[in-house]
């Protein structure tokens, strides 16, 4: 991996986990819906909030690494992960916020669509 892109993900800090290929649990998190995409990512980030995002995208722009976003890590052709660069997992992001005053509904990028559907059937929307 790129010193420089370890170095600009340090910044982090530690709330957010930032997974290479020495961590335990590296295969687990680098493996996508779509088994025929079988990347190896210098490294994952897993963001616990929106400055999270915001630094690992800063992070991989200032060094020039290469950004998969996986939300679900659905994508059918596999742009949801990437050899050699940097992917942001969103799967802890999963907030859904329903505001019915002005009929919109905020979704983070995590969220699949079974917890949309879970968090707007009972409030009588359809996402």
């Amino acid at each position: 991996m790129s010193n420089l892109l370890l170095r600009e993900l340090s910044l982090l800090g530690h709330r957010c986990p930032i997974i290479t290929a020495d961590h335990e649990d590296y295969d687990r998190y680098r493996k996508v819906w779509n088994g025929v995409a079988d990347r190896r990512p210098a490294a994952i980030v897993r963001p616990q909030s929106v400055d999270d995002v915001q630094k690992a995208v800063h992070a991989a722009a200032a060094s020039r690494a290469l950004l998969a976003v996986s939300g679900g890590g659905h994508s059918l052709p596999g742009f949801s992960t990437c050899d050699a660069g940097l992917v942001l997992d969103l799967s802890e992001l999963t907030a859904i916020a329903i505001d019915r005053d002005t009929r919109t509904i905020e979704v983070g990028g995590g969220a699949l669509l079974g917890d949309l559907d879970r968090a707007t059937v009972p409030e009588g929307c359809l996402a």
